[in-house]
């Protein structure tokens, strides 16, 4: 039995261990070269830029990978109070309701465990310690110090037994009451979640499973006329569900090969005088040398035949259709009715139920009938049982180690050694609970198996699932087996040596005995075990590796973050456990109590800070793990309370025992009123509330076509790259797939669905036409081809489906969050094409920039079910002042014009974004100088304006009306701050990889001289003109103030070859069209939307003024490059142009001027 020196040594181990690990985290997380792994939260956000292309630096290659700033390290321990900055509600906002709550857990256990230490330390430690009845059993049992403080040294009838009585009633109230208020919190929480939450597909999906096979119909076919029939009037549309196992590894292959041919592209693109080259045996160990490019891209070509067959063969395959279906309502009362009914007669077919989110979706399970999923519970329930009872060996094992002293009596040559004292306290102190730790470790992992095996569709239910089976397992195993285990060890001798009468006695006080162990096991689990979580030693070690041996590309690097989860299946279990360990022993040995209390306090600042910069949650389950938390804690209060009634009847406590059976009893009533009360809240979507929100939302949207809206949102894998190509919309004509597709085949072979794929890169694995008609077409990115006229007439979609939409601002060229510049997000999508133009749009909020790129693009806004490549303001955003764009987004169209939609300018809702509480600014402009919010965002504007002036070939600078000069006050700031800046054909080649540049001189050696006087054409377009203000007279008075007003910029002096004669207008009825004047400077003005629609107009509408900018804009001549650059190179030199920008001692000074100005906070 450990003693309290043993106690004292494993208690240094573990806080040493705890102390190294926390020292370790605070010196590698400041290292560049660890950033990945210790922020991937904010990289994955993009909020976060790599220190590898840090402009920081100044040329030195060590400070990308070691941090030489040594007063950081004086300042190390500073993410403990970072990591409780950020309030509940940003967390929700940042991370997910799931880490919220899960956060909570913590804080519940210090809000139980704290009054209960107090008390229990104060009133049962010196009641228990006055007892004295270990002094008469020191002969017959092996004691420690600790069993002297705990219930086992009370006398047998003593009267002082009711001591603990009251004290076990007080903590089950104060538990009780805590729960009750816990479990009111979330659910309001989990309510309030989803009320604020924006229209989600999941509350307008049921998943439908077993569906039955009907001759002469395909499932497709048969789901559709099931539900038209039995939903006539809330039914949509379904997405069948495919089985493409086989599909996803050439899927896999081909990723490979294409990361392959990316980083060889790239190789080669660093070193353009010797191309790769490569073996074409194994491994590229042996075989004949070839060109790596030319044999990757065969490789790659070859393969997408191959894909493009096995896409062809799982569509037409009927076997391949799996009897599962995603069924779409068009309102949330619709599917709340179906989700929550039996639909037939047969309780074993079409069984439904609330789907997932299409991120939490399980699919190989999908498949799994319904006769198969019982024999597979009863399987694995069987499985379960066995293997609990298969590692009861190895646990009796570990807790032998826990009593040397008894291994003593029985292998006596083991003597020697374990009397050495250092081996024996580290023994008895540490090895016991860290032997027990690395048997649990890789049980998660088998529980989540069996747990797949099951069924289960949603991967938040396998996790929960593994979780309940993880915590049956460390209740047997860890708790019981090392109470049972350990005494029949520990008492062996003793009951062979005594009569039967007294085993009783002996085991009632033998069992708080354990309570040593179990401290050990805190310390090991709860102290060290925590501290090295924040450490994330194997991610650190695999991530250094990959990136040794594997990474090639950026994107690469990105995948080998590797920033995990809570991973809720292991730690709900342990929390469940650390609950039960102290309800149980907070009556029997108070002593283990502050043990706990440092585990929950300790556990809740590390994990904090991990989901705040670490984690990224696979899924938001709304907190529905939280009813399991609730019960498993009620189970130990029941636990405790039975085991305390067995320990006070071998007390002989005859009196006080019978005091304590009505405890279990009202703790039962407890949990079923709050399973009645609180549980419905996170198992039924209410009818009423589901109504309601059906209600309000055709209020505020009459228009909302629902169909567009959940058409591709439950799409099945087969038509996305497993990977990383990313799909804008996939869109799925449900209602019309099945009734004009002919049958190709005499046994009705389903014809595959309509699809119509808008793909950022035109993937010949997407289409159903050969491979070889699509490795030569340019790539386009977000091109959206028009859709055929066979589809249902139905109205636009509305903007707000662009949330739906894979995440757009990962393609951001410029991220609003960092104000950095990412070129490895869209470098993929350009070419080595020369012949190219480069058009950038610059203005304020809500005056229809992105509605001019649109148009610029091509998009078809009369098509249904097409999504505008730039987001349009909605009246929802519009109504709530926030603005579209953000940073600078890219578009490519199909003609190869590279479209840069900026967010606006003079916008007060980006100014709230970038305002702290103190008035300064969230984002780095200047070389880290921090800045008033308000300077801040008047820089910001002037950065993009001449940042695009040097990048573009054509610039439109948009403003509202015909007398607001605003952006032409901004133009000529821009050719005043320009100076020095080349265009992107001027750089020479620079062999520094990504964005990152050395000091200004050595920028200005790698300019060409042509480029520095290089502007892009500036067209000034004037929007929402009345009908009056579009008159030839007013007009002309415009192009005559614009004229004069840039008269003396350098705007005035550019020349161009071949340059219209006229200006890039036509206005009215009579075709009026305006020289140009002597500035050469270019107008356009359009009209009020409304325009199309007014009858008493005089002039064009705004639709044919709309299309009359883009013709003539893309006839027109500009000022061209100093000379030919491929698409790829203008980007790489850009974001060069932008760190020249960034740091331009012009703008410097120039903000310098304004902050003494006055007019700016300092």
């Amino acid at each position: 039995m450990a003693t309290l020196e043993d106690i004292s040594v494993s208690a240094f181990i573990n806080i040493l261990s705890a102390f190294a690990f926390l020292l370790a985290f605070a010196i590698l997380r400041l290292q560049p070269v660890n950033d990945r792994i210790y922020f991937p939260k904010w990289y994955i956000n993009g909020s976060r830029q790599s220190p590898y292309h840090s402009s920081n630096s100044n040329g030195n290659i060590v400070e990308k990978f070691v941090n030489l700033n040594f007063k950081t390290y004086l300042t190390f321990l500073n993410w403990m109070p970072q990591a409780l900055k950020m309030s509940e509600s940003e967390i929700i906002q940042h991370a997910g309701l799931d880490s919220a709550v899960f956060l909570r857990i913590y804080l519940l256990g210090l809000k139980i465990f704290g009054p209960i230490a107090i008390l229990a330390i104060l009133v049962l430690i010196p009641v228990n310690v006055s007892g004295g009845t270990l002094f008469f059993l020191r002969k017959e049992l092996v004691i420690s110090d600790i069993d002297k403080l705990s219930i086992s040294n009370i006398r047998p009838k003593s009267e002082k037994f009711f001591v603990h009585i009251l004290m076990a009633y007080l903590f089950t109230i104060w538990t009780c009451y805590m729960l009750y208020k816990e479990y009111d919190r979330v659910a309001f929480m989990r309510l309030h979640f989803l009320a604020s939450q924006p229209r989600r597909v999941d509350q307008f999906t049921v998943v439908v499973r077993n569906v039955p096979r009907v001759s002469g119909h395909s499932i497709s076919e048969s789901v559709d006329h099931f539900f038209r029939t039995k939903h006539p009037d809330h039914y949509v549309g379904h997405q069948a569900v495919y089985d493409a196992n086989k599909f996803a590894k050439l899927i896999r292959r081909r990723n490979r090969l294409q990361n392959w041919l990316d980083y060889n592209q790239l190789k080669f693109e660093r070193n353009p005088d010797k191309r790769p080259t490569k073996k074409k045996g194994f491994f590229g160990l042996w075989g004949e040398k070839v060109d790596a490019i030319e044999f990757d891209k065969e490789q790659i070509n070859r393969l997408d035949k191959t894909i493009a067959s096995e896409r062809n063969r799982i569509l037409k395959d009927p076997k391949s259709i799996m009897p599962v279906a995603f069924v779409s309502f068009n309102s949330r009362w619709g599917a709340a009715v179906c989700a929550q009914t039996q639909q037939s007669k047969n309780p074993t077919l079409w069984l439904t139920d609330w789907a997932p989110e299409p991120r939490d979706v399980y699919w190989r399970n999908l498949s799994i009938p319904f006769v198969s999923l019982s024999i597979r519970k009863l399987v694995i329930s069987i499985s379960v049982f066995a293997l609990v009872f298969f590692y009861m060996i190895p646990i009796a094992f570990v807790q032998s180690l826990a009593n040397l002293e008894g291994l003593e009596k029985v292998a006596p040559f083991l003597r020697p050694v374990i009397e050495v004292k250092v081996i024996k306290a580290f023994l008895q102190g540490f090895l016991p609970g860290l032997a027990l730790k690395i048997f649990m470790y890789i049980l998660p992992t088998v529980l989540m198996i069996l747990s797949k095996i099951e069924g289960h569709l949603a991967i938040s239910v396998l996790e929960r699932k593994a979780a309940a089976k993880y915590y049956y397992f460390m209740l047997v195993n860890v708790f019981l087996g090392s109470i049972v285990t350990g005494t029949a060890f520990q008492q062996l001798h003793s009951f062979l040596h005594q009569s039967p009468t007294q085993i009783p006695r002996t085991i009632g006080v033998s069992i708080p005995m354990k309570a040593t162990f179990f401290i050990t096991y805190i310390m090991v689990d709860g102290w060290a075990g925590i501290a090295s979580e924040i450490l994330r030693l194997k991610p650190l070690v695999i991530y250094h590796l990959k990136n040794i041996f594997i990474v090639k590309t950026e994107r690469d690097r990105e995948k080998a973050m590797d920033p995990g989860s809570v991973g809720l299946p292991e730690t709900l279990p342990s929390l469940q456990l650390y609950f039960l360990l102290g309800i149980v022993y907070s009556v029997v040995t108070p002593i283990l109590l502050p043990f706990i209390l440092v585990f929950f306090g300790f556990a809740y600042l590390v994990y904090r800070h991990q989901i705040i910069n670490v984690y990224n949650q696979e899924y938001e389950s709304v907190a529905a793990f939280w009813p399991q938390v609730h019960s498993r804690i009620i189970a130990s209060l029941l636990i405790s309370q039975f085991l305390l009634l067995g320990l006070l009847s071998t007390k002989k406590a005859a009196k006080s025992t019978p005091l304590l059976v009505v405890l279990p009893i009202l703790t039962l009533w407890f949990y079923k009123y709050c399973k009645s009360r609180f549980e419905p809240a996170f198992r039924k979507y209410p009818i009423e509330e589901a109504m309601e929100k059906d209600l309000m939302e055709r209020a505020s949207e009459p228009n909302l076509n629902i169909k567009a809206y959940l058409a591709d949102a439950y799409l099945h894998p087969i038509f996305h790259s497993f990977e990383d190509v990313e799909m804008t919309e996939i869109r799925v004509d449900k209602n019309q797939s099945h009734v004009k597709t002919p049958s190709t085949s005499e046994d009705n072979s389903p014809s595959p669905p309509h699809y119509v794929y808008y793909q950022y890169e035109k993937s010949p694995f997407l289409m159903a036409s050969s491979a070889s008609s699509s490795s030569s077409a340019p790539k386009i990115l977000l091109a959206k081809p028009g859709l055929s006229n066979n589809s249902s007439n139905e109205s636009n979609p509305n903007p707000n489906l662009r949330s739906r939409l894979p995440p757009l601002q990962s393609l951001n060229l410029l991220s609003s969050d960092s104000w950095n510049l990412h070129i490895d997000r869209v470098l993929p999508f350009l070419t080595e094409n020369t012949e190219f133009k480069v058009v950038g749009v610059i203005g304020p909020p809500g005056i229809g920039k992105s509605t001019i790129l649109n148009e610029l693009y091509g998009f078809d806004s009369s098509s249904p079910g097409m999504l505008p490549p730039f987001g349009i303001q909605s009246e929802e955003t519009r109504a709530m002042a926030r603005h579209c764009s953000s940073g600078i987004e890219l578009r490519v169209s199909a003609e190869r014009i590279i479209l840069l939609d900026t967010q606006p300018i003079f916008s007060p809702s980006v100014l709230a974004e970038i305002m702290r509480p103190d008035g300064f600014s969230t984002i780095s402009l200047l070389n880290g100088e921090a800045l008033s919010a308000e300077l801040a965002h008047e820089l910001m504007g002037i950065q993009l304006g001449v940042f695009l002036a040097s990048i573009c070939h054509v610039l439109l600078v948009v403003s509202e009306g015909v007398h607001d000069i605003n952006m032409w006050r901004l133009m000529l700031t821009v050719d005043l701050l320009k100076h020095g800046l080349p265009d992107p054909s001027s750089l020479l080649p620079s062999h520094s990889q990504g964005s990152h540049l050395g000091p200004e001189k050595e920028n200005k050696d790698n300019v060409q001289e042509v480029g520095e006087g290089y502007l892009a054409t500036p067209i000034f377009v004037h929007t929402k003109l009345q009908d009056k203000e579009l008159s030839p007279s007013n007009i002309r008075r415009l192009s005559s103030t614009v004229s004069k007003y840039f008269s003396s910029s350098s705007f005035a002096e550019m020349k161009y070859e071949n340059s219209p004669k006229e200006q890039i207008s036509s206005i009215g009825s009579s075709n009026i069209k305006l020289d140009r004047g002597s500035t050469g400077m270019n107008l356009f003005v359009l009209p009020r939307r409304d325009q199309d629609d007014a009858h008493g107009a005089h002039y064009e509408s705004y639709t044919t003024m709309l299309g009359n900018l883009r013709d003539q804009l893309l006839s027109m001549d500009c000022q061209p490059f100093a000379k030919a650059v491929s698409e790829r190179e203008w980007l790489k030199n850009s974001a060069r142009i932008w760190e020249m920008v960034r740091k331009s001692p012009v703008i410097t000074e120039y903000n310098r001027t304004l902050q003494n100005s006055g007019m700016f906070r300092r």
